[in-house]
């Protein structure tokens, strides 16, 4: 991706706009389906590259210790239909 081409886009972008995206970026980072799919590619040991937002960069690092990861909408959900 280019991403110095998205953020000038995002510049001419309304609040509105901008308010749209986010929302449809966040249902895209808390999908159940693709955060299973990634963790399943994880293995102890390996090595990775992640974002930083407060370096602004990208940090490699070594996979110590995998945790169960529960998503707060599908616990929400469970607890819900469980009542």
């Amino acid at each position: 991706m280019d991403y110095s081409r998205i953020i000038e886009e995002l510049k001419q972008a309304s609040l509105f706009d901008l308010y749209r995206l986010r929302v449809a970026i966040s249902h895209q980072l808390e999908n159940p389906q693709c955060i299973q799919e990634i963790r399943s590619r994880l293995k102890l040991g390996q090595t990775i590259t992640f974002f930083d937002g407060v370096e602004n960069r990208l940090i490699e690092a070594k996979v110590i210790k995998l945790i169960l990861y529960w998503h707060r909408r599908a616990a929400y959900e469970t607890q819900k239909s469980s009542s």
